[in-house]
């Protein structure tokens, strides 16, 4: 996550679950003053990762400034890239991200998500225009190297795709989970070895 104000609630919420359950334990249910304090603290730890999801990170101008210039990054990329698909999905991805940070001036009640996705999805893109680059730079390459440069167009097209959602989804009252939209999306587009890079 980039530099950007957080509010965490999730530890307001845990307090609140712990103080119920104390309650209910050492007045309700009569346990002794121990026992309910190690439960009420039970609850609150659990509360913190039970209500994770809860934080909100507010809107930020300068944040808008580090994904527009990540962006123009992936537009460079696509200058030296031959494959005319890539090429067009690279810019697709550059367009709608402008967009999609236009759209948020308009509606920053959606900014913890919007975040979350630029900040996997851009960074995705960046490192899989890296590693394709290095690739196609490279003299020769193993069968498991020219198996990567065949299928990362295609993760461009679905990495495409979900900018194309995305801008759908801020359309919608509902906020979307970002983090099982990403869990699901991971199954379908492996993370590149960020390793290997430069070699």
């Amino acid at each position: 996550m980039k530099q950007s104000v957080k509010k965490s609630v999730r530890y307001i919420y845990a307090s609140v679950l712990a103080g119920v359950l104390f309650l209910i334990f050492y007045v309700l249910i009569r346990l002794s003053f121990v026992l309910s304090l190690v439960g009420m603290l039970g609850a609150y730890v659990a509360g913190i990762f039970l209500f994770r999801k809860k934080d909100v990170i507010s809107y930020d101008p300068k944040l808008l400034m580090e994904y527009s210039f990540e962006a123009s990054r992936i537009q460079n990329f696509a200058t030296q890239f031959q494959e005319e698909g890539v090429v067009k999905d690279l810019k697709s991805i550059c367009q709608t991200s402008e967009k999609l940070l236009n759209m948020l001036e308009q509606k920053k009640e959606k900014a913890t998500q919007l975040y979350r996705f630029f900040d996997y999805y851009l960074d995705l893109t960046l490192a899989f225009c890296t590693q394709y680059k290095m690739l196609l730079e490279k003299p020769s390459l193993t069968d498991k190297e020219q198996e990567l440069v065949d299928n990362i167009p295609t993760y461009f097209s679905h990495i495409k795709e979900q900018f194309d959602k995305q801008v759908e989804n801020m359309y919608r009252k509902k906020m979307i989970d970002m983090e099982e939209e990403i869990r699901l999306f991971k199954k379908l587009v492996p993370v590149p070895d960020k390793s290997k890079e430069g070699e």
